[in-house]
């Protein structure tokens, strides 16, 4: 396989990632060990909204007190333009929520820089969702997540998911297996996947 064929692959892999945070448990979750009186919630930015729609399309950080709005794009963490992949709304809200810093404002020719932010959102992520914590709100609310995964039409993979099981410890055992499904994934977005989100995305 090719490099450009593996960072592709890596690409659809990545939505695992992405979207695991834009299940309700999981971000209520996140939201709950947050030290800020944030919440995500999903809002719109007209830069994605290539049909004129109007719909909501941006995941944001929402002030419960004032209802004041961080978002990603605005603030310059997300460069949607240079960086023609970055589609991180989710993950840069859950790195806010843990006070992680992100660099923001970087341009075509900050490489070194771009890399050292995607593998600080992988190590903070790969702590997250290893911490016991999270791993006893995936087995509590399996079915919740299960059925967030179902509504995802664009996830061609969710054996780690799915597949049927009859015993006490069903939950435990989907757990596992999706827990070890985003560690390889974060392993590889380490490893070369942070390619895809840098600039053009090409290896």
């Amino acid at each position: 396989m090719g490099n450009q064929n593996k960072l592709n692959d890596f690409s659809w892999d990545a939505f695992l990632v992405q979207n695991i945070f834009s299940i309700n448990p999981v971000q209520m979750y996140v939201e709950r060990i947050a030290d800020i009186p944030y919440e995500i919630v999903y809002g719109y930015h007209h830069d994605f909204d290539d049909d004129n729609s109007g719909e909501p399309n941006h995941w944001v950080l929402q002030n419960s007190d004032n209802g004041k709005k961080l978002c990603s794009i605005e603030s310059g963490i997300q460069n949607i333009h240079d960086d023609i992949n970055d589609n991180l709304c989710q993950l840069y809200c859950i790195m806010k929520c843990l006070n992680i810093k992100l660099p923001s404002n970087l341009g075509p020719n900050d490489i070194t820089q771009k890399i050292n932010k995607h593998k600080l959102i992988v190590a903070t992520i790969r702590d997250l969702v290893n911490r016991h914590d999270f791993k006893e709100m995936l087995q509590e609310k399996m079915t919740e997540i299960q059925e967030g995964f179902t509504e995802m039409d664009f996830l061609e993979r969710e054996h780690y998911l799915m597949y049927e099981t009859q015993t006490r410890n069903g939950n435990k055992r989907k757990t596992h297996h999706l827990i070890d499904e985003l560690n390889y994934i974060l392993d590889d977005w380490e490893n070369f996947g942070y390619k895809h989100f840098i600039n053009d995305g090409s290896w």
